[in-house]
């Protein structure tokens, strides 16, 4: 009896696990389903020289174009950059990755296509005889992070029961920071972290831009002499406060917005850096 018994709560508890699991993947594939589909939503490919491009586009007027950051793509750029586009300003946001930082070269090749340039928390190049404003991340938080954005599974089972954690390592963020904001900044970065899936589609520009960014050379700062604004907080785990204070200071003229708090994603402060991007831009625009 007592046999049947174990073998009757075996069997329990094996048909219990595998619906369990079952009902996992299925919605793990729901919302990567979800998640593929929309990040080709409105976006068109445009043949270059260097290969195909895709890119998103809103609003007229001003032209503005989105270099997304790592972990993102013209779907970043467009939910970070969308809104100006009510400010007479063109959002083109396009998919780039592997040219960390790729505007400060733009600008320093073509200045006579440029009017403005604006870099947010950047990871940028400084001396290394100024102090850093965060520490180097260690090797094994590093080796995870690299591990979990190499899966969609994995990356989206970390979003489910290590949330915080990831604001933390990827988005580089206090995730403290979050519980204290306001309910829209809080749905700004959740979408920005939620939105990175599918994460296999970005894993190459994951791991290019992490590789680019151990080894960054001076960049031609003093050749640029258009408006720059740059922004980046104290507390930004990627440390680039640092490089983006030498930045501002080896550009003509450029402001820097710097905060204590807000992280690699300006928790707190997305309004104040809207307005500060369409005070610089639409003026520039106008006749």
């Amino acid at each position: 009896m007592t046999f049947r018994l174990a073998g009757a709560a075996a069997s329990v508890v094996a048909v219990t696990f595998a619906v369990v699991a079952l009902s996992i993947w299925w919605r793990f594939d729901k919302d990567i389903e979800a998640a593929s589909a929309r990040s080709a939503q409105a976006s068109t490919l445009i043949a270059t020289r260097c290969g195909p491009i895709e890119v998103q586009q809103a609003g007229s007027a001003v032209p503005l174009l989105v270099v997304h950051g790592s972990g993102g793509g013209h779907d970043q750029g467009m939910a970070f950059a969308g809104a100006l586009a009510q400010h007479g300003i063109q959002v083109i946001a396009m998919s780039h990755f592997g040219y960390l930082p790729s505007a400060l070269q733009m600008a320093h090749r073509y200045p006579e296509r440029f009017s403005a340039l604006i870099l947010l928390a950047p990871l940028a190049y400084k001396p290394p005889t100024q102090a850093d404003s965060a520490p180097p991340m260690p090797a094994w938080a590093e080796a995870t992070m690299m591990r979990v954005i190499g899966s969609d599974f994995l990356f989206w089972a970390a979003l489910h029961v290590a949330r915080e954690q990831v604001i933390k390592l990827v988005l580089a963020t206090p995730p403290e920071l979050l519980t204290a904001a306001g309910r829209q900044e809080r749905a700004r970065v959740n979408a920005m972290l939620d939105n990175i899936l599918p994460v296999s589609a970005r894993t190459d520009g994951f791991r290019s831009d992490t590789a680019v960014g151990k080894h960054l050379s001076p960049a031609p700062l003093e050749s640029i002499h258009v408006p720059t604004l740059i922004v980046s907080a104290r507390d930004d785990r990627y440390g680039t406060y640092a490089s983006a204070q030498y930045t501002a200071s080896r550009i003509t003229g450029a402001k820097f917005v710097g905060f204590d708090q807000g992280g690699h994603t300006w928790v707190g402060h997305d309004d104040e850096v809207m307005a500060e991007i369409a005070l610089l831009l639409v003026p520039v625009g106008r006749p």
